[in-house]
């Protein structure tokens, strides 16, 4: 039985392409890239070579991008980093309800350091309320934090304008792009943010790897002390072969422009299929911008981690929710900030498309859901009945 990947959003499978040049890094630059020697310079040229195609990617400067070992590396860094380096102009903090956890934990963290964090709500579609953010901003928020696009629904934030709606308040603005990156199109000068988070893995790119954009002129104490590497912004030998396999992903991306409205299709294609045997199911975020890859489906009647489990044995692999709190029982805390009940975010399975996948495994993996659904819903009524 062929198993059908459709969890591109915890994780893309690795690109061939990258995996060769990552290997090939690993044998030709085995130089510390912080010595002087010829080897240690050829591995510098390599980081320096990759931190110019990444920020090319997003409209940054090479001195910019920070490399990290991921996304959430780079928000504990953005977050903690700024929170440290600003508390002469204060210690609030601004953010969603349906961040990231690498996000909330952050701000747990920040709080027990006598911080204080404000959240804006969600509506029913998981979009924040931006009307919110001007009652919340005080003198002395030193932090927005807002991420690009949700990574369990797929709907697009309206990062763009949050500069324009806090005027010329001070406050920095943080947004983490990790789902995002791949999926749309932006750039740093439209998001007019001050940091921005990136991942590797979510792009076809190694695990392990990421980048921090930090605008110039922004202080940021570093959270990893130890040698001057990356500009004494984050300490530790610099992983060669990850970077370098990370500016092969987003070269790659640059290659494939038509490669959003191909998963878009392929993702409406796989709805279309599941919503016309059963017009009970509901798309979470359907009726706003939402990332070409992601399908939150909601199942009525049915507990989603029973009908993933039947997935999963039917040959489909698919989502609860975020992947990095895939062990926790409680239900998802973005879908209950947009007005789900616990038994509704419950029954929530995010399908998410990738490069990798046919329109011949979206319709099978239509198929595949209707049927593992349609029996578990009726094995329900009937225990039900009894």
């Amino acid at each position: 039985m062929k198993t059908i990947y459709l969890d591109n959003a915890a994780t893309t499978p690795v690109d061939e392409r990258v995996a060769r040049r990552i290997l090939e890094v690993s044998i030709q630059m085995s130089g510390n890239p912080s010595s002087v020697h010829s080897a240690g310079r050829k591995s510098r040229v390599e980081i320096e070579t990759a931190r110019a195609v990444v920020a090319a990617a997003v409209g940054a400067h090479s001195s910019e991008i920070v490399f990290t070992s991921g996304g959430t590396e780079c928000n504990n860094m953005a977050l903690i980093g700024t929170a440290m380096a600003s508390i002469s102009r204060g210690r609030h903090i601004i953010t969603t309800q349906a961040e990231h956890p690498s996000v909330l934990n952050s701000l747990q963290f920040l709080q027990k350091q006598g911080f204080e964090t404000d959240f804006l709500p969600l509506n029913p579609d998981g979009i924040p309320d931006l009307n919110e953010l001007k009652s919340l901003l005080r003198k002395d928020t030193i932090l927005i934090s807002m991420m690009l696009a949700n990574n369990e629904t797929g709907a697009v934030f309206p990062v763009k304008i949050v500069r324009e709606t806090i005027g010329d308040h001070p406050a920095l603005i943080h947004t983490d792009a990790v789902q995002a990156f791949g999926r749309i199109q932006f750039n740093i000068k439209e998001l007019n943010c001050d940091l921005l988070s990136l991942s590797a893995h979510k792009i076809y790119g190694p695990k392990g790897t990421g980048a921090l954009f930090i605008r110039n002129g922004v202080r940021i104490d570093p959270l990893i002390l130890g040698g001057s590497q990356e500009a004494g912004r984050r300490a530790g030998t610099e992983n060669t072969a990850g970077i370098a396999g990370f500016a092969e992903a987003v070269r790659l991306l640059g290659k494939s422009v038509d490669e959003i409205i191909r998963i878009t299709e392929l993702r409406d294609y796989f709805e279309q299929k599941i919503l016309a045997l059963n017009p009970e199911v509901i798309v979470a975020a359907g009726s706003v911008e939402r990332l070409c890859s992601h399908s939150n489906l909601y199942f009525p009647d049915v507990p989603g981690d029973s009908l993933l489990m039947n997935l999963d044995i039917a040959g489909v692999c698919a989502s609860t929710g975020s992947a990095c709190s895939s062990g926790a029982i409680e239900p998802s805390h973005v879908l209950k900030a947009m007005g789900r009940s616990d038994e509704q975010a419950a029954g929530h399975i995010r399908f998410s498309f990738g490069r990798f996948n046919t329109r011949e495994e979206a319709k099978a993996a239509a198929k595949t859901v209707c049927e593992v659904y349609g029996k578990l819903k009726a094995g329900i009524t009937e225990y039900a009945r009894r």
